[in-house]
């Protein structure tokens, strides 16, 4: 879903509940409190703007940094109109760790670039090969011309000459 979508969905919110979706005072919200904007949605029509945009925007509202943060032992809950309607317990704390471990548990590894993956089967070679130094080749020593013998004038041919060790 593109960033454009996530944002109708957040306008939304902030425009329909102010107090509780201001993003300058991020508070906890009560537990349960997606099911009663569901049924908002649902019992009025809404130009341009589709649950899957506002169930995108709550997700990522209650996954935020900032709301995490919200969340402290005995901190106040709040409604939708901004009224106190219960406090964090301990037991809601160790849900939301439950399911940060869970949400970090299925992430997928990071893609690789191209040069990262050559870099790492380079470094895979290295140490599966242990590299032999290449033999300096011996200067070749000019040698003389074989020598030739000429038969019938139009035919040469060359002396083999003995090998040496």
């Amino acid at each position: 879903m593109s960033t454009k979508n996530f944002e109708i969905g957040m306008n939304y919110l902030q425009a329909k509940y102010p107090l509780a979706f201001n993003p300058t005072s991020i508070k906890p919200l009560a537990v349960g409190i997606h099911e009663q904007i569901r049924c908002d949605f649902f019992s009025q029509t809404t130009e341009g703007v589709e649950w899957k945009h506002v169930r995108k925007a709550l997700s990522s509202h209650f996954k935020s940094k900032a709301y995490r943060e919200s969340l402290k032992l005995n901190a106040p809950r709040f409604n939708l109109k901004g009224e106190q309607v219960g406090e964090v317990t301990q037991d809601h704390l160790d849900i939301g760790e439950k399911k940060k471990a869970e949400r970090l548990a299925q992430k997928k590894p990071k893609k690789k670039s191209k040069v990262e993956v050559v870099k790492s089967i380079a470094k895979q070679t290295e140490e599966t090969k242990p590299r032999k130094p290449k033999p300096k080749a011996a200067p070749k020593k000019a040698e003389a011309p074989a020598p030739t013998v000429t038969v019938k004038k139009k035919r040469k041919f060359v002396i083999p000459q003995p090998k040496a060790n």
